[in-house]
């Protein structure tokens, strides 16, 4: 088996205190859901970009994710499910369900992983990705521009024609992020380990679910410095709640993102981080958020050759904090 080797070097530090509290949201799968109040800042007409991190429950294989539709009154505009446990994203340009469009997944969406999901979207174009990786689709019907409507933007479940609720989420959410321009993978792959600080130029929508939740009635703050757009649950008494989430924000401790370098990533050699200051130690996380490996001083070169293929962290500590990383084995 070929030996891949994780060589670490330090440049520098920039220390900052950040309060977070790592939650996430978690919808039952039956009956709750979070619901924005219609605003036409939320109206995507030419291009969109849509971030998440999703945990499924075991057995989950469909969905709603996020959406702004109803079939009723030509107000259907956008919606990202997993279908079959595939991604997918539908658009309509005439707001009628009877024309829509969609741009589905290849592969799969695994359950009980934790997963970064994008869809960048244009009216020529549409490109998912997963774990900041392009993820490959198919396209049926046609690219075109997204209806406007009076919908209201919805997360974990689809309204239906008649105006009852189905197709409920059962996992959890988190960094919910909506922009109002086709990112870069470059953008993606940059911002999808940190949290925002809210200011980033267009960004329309930011829901990072670190508020206390436990059923119905509970406002979602909308983190973007843009736009209100607060959200609302919708439930039992007891859910939607907030859980522990599984995504490890780069900059949730002291290191400054800016002055961390991993190359090349993804990897199926040699992956390199450089900074400045010696490492103590080093823990490799899997997905599930399990230490798999525990190195104290360790030296340039680490073998992780008997690691499976997939999306790992590297939990960085010295003297000066803690730095997560995240690291692609191909």
């Amino acid at each position: 088996m070929k030996k891949i080797l994780l060589s670490i070097f330090l440049i520098g530090f920039i220390c900052q205190s950040v309060n977070a509290q790592n939650k996430a949201l978690f919808f039952n799968g039956t009956s709750d859901y979070v619901e924005v109040d219609d605003n036409s800042a939320i109206d995507y007409e030419d291009s969109l970009s849509i971030e998440i991190w999703i945990n499924l429950d075991a057995g989950t294989t469909d969905g709603l994710i996020l959406a702004k539709q109803w079939c009723s009154g030509s107000k259907y505009s956008y919606n990202l499910s997993i279908v079959n446990s595939r991604l997918r994203f539908t658009w309509d340009a005439t707001g009628s369900c009877a024309n829509q469009n969609y741009f589905e997944s290849t592969g799969i969406i695994q359950t009980q992983q934790c997963t970064h999901i994008a869809v960048v979207f244009t009216s020529t174009s549409v490109e998912l990705y997963k774990d900041g990786i392009l993820f490959p689709g198919s396209l049926v019907g046609s690219y075109g521009t997204i209806r406007s409507s009076s919908a209201k933007l919805r997360l974990g479940a689809y309204k239906s024609f008649g105006g009852s609720f189905s197709n409920f989420f059962r996992g959890s959410m988190d960094e919910v992020r909506l922009w109002d321009y086709p990112l870069l993978q470059s953008e993606i792959n940059s911002r999808m380990n940190m949290e925002l600080t809210g200011s980033e130029t267009g960004l329309t929508a930011y829901y990072d679910m670190e508020g206390s939740v436990s059923g119905t009635g509970v406002t979602i703050n909308n983190g973007s410095s843009t736009n209100l757009l607060d959200g609302t649950t919708i439930g039992t008494q007891t859910t939607p709640f907030s859980a522990n989430s599984c995504f490890l924000p780069t900059n949730i401790e002291k290191i400054s993102t800016q002055n961390i370098i991993v190359f090349p990533n993804p990897t199926s050699s040699e992956l390199t981080l450089t900074a400045t200051e010696q490492i103590e130690k080093i823990n490799i996380i899997d997905l599930t958020g399990k230490t798999i490996r525990t190195i104290v001083n360790p030296n340039n070169s680490i073998d992780v050759s008997e690691l499976s293929k997939g999306l790992y962290f590297l939990q960085v500590h010295s003297k000066n904090g803690i730095s997560n990383k995240r690291f692609v084995k191909e």
